[in-house]
């Protein structure tokens, strides 16, 4: 008997801009309602999941959580007086520590890094848009975008290396940043696998889309091969 290929699972590989995750923080990488979503989606039998965040989202939150800690370094100051007592806790210990839990915490909800490949993004290009205002750029007077047109690179990166047909695998890049959602929509308007969501309420919709169209899939096929088993007039066989 030839044994059969198991069908491989669709995908939903989702990307994350810095203000969908950002907590005010020092202590956590991704704000609660982010966790949550990860954690509750992390095992379904008929979809796997990716949760992505772009190499700079990472850098800019690490930054943010730096200056956080760093804002708290008045008061160790005036318990070191109170105590009479050094508790050598400066701004390298808080960029270590920093580091460290990032690490930790995006192992533990298995995140998985975008690093953008520089050789693959058309600078002259990026260039233009910057001096022009072109979205994601601002069009204020001063020059505002380098950080989301980075974002832009690396999702369009992963866009690209990813199977093009929506019932294998999708692409979803969550941001509330009307600019960098406009240029990437722009960008990416060929193709019939990717979404952009502003919000976090707008992800779970799809999620819970995707599986139920999944699950009354499985449904349908269940009922195809079961039916043959039910009642059959004239057959004794049947149930």
């Amino acid at each position: 008997m030839s044994s059969q290929i198991p069908k491989k699972k669709p995908e939903l590989k989702i990307v994350f801009d810095t203000n969908v995750i950002f907590n005010g923080s020092s202590s956590e990488l991704l704000k609660e309602e982010v966790e949550l979503i990860i954690k509750e989606n992390s095992e379904h039998n008929d979809l796997d999941i990716h949760w992505y965040l772009p190499q700079v989202v990472i850098f800019e939150r690490q930054y943010q959580m730096i200056r956080k800690g760093v804002e708290l370094l008045p008061s160790i100051e005036k318990l070191e007086r109170l105590l009479g007592h050094k508790l050598a806790i400066g701004e390298d210990i808080i960029e270590t520590r920093v580091k460290e839990t990032i690490n930790s915490q995006i192992s533990k909800l298995s995140l998985k890094t975008i690093v953008l490949d520089a050789s693959n993004v058309d600078w002259q290009k990026l260039i233009l848009n910057s001096a022009s205002r072109k979205p994601p750029f601002d069009p204020g007077e001063k020059e505002k975008g380098f950080r989301d047109s980075i974002v832009l690179e690396t999702f369009l990166q992963l866009v690209n290396s990813s199977p093009t047909t929506p019932r294998i695998c999708r692409v979803v890049l969550v941001s509330n940043d009307k600019l960098l959602s406009d240029a990437t929509k722009e960008r990416t308007m060929d193709r019939t696998n990717v979404r952009i969501l502003s919000a976090l309420e707008d992800l779970k919709s799809l999620i819970n889309t995707l599986v139920a169209e999944i699950d009354e899939e499985f449904v349908k096929k269940i009922q195809e091969v079961a039916i043959s088993f039910f009642f059959e007039k004239d057959n004794k066989e049947s149930l």
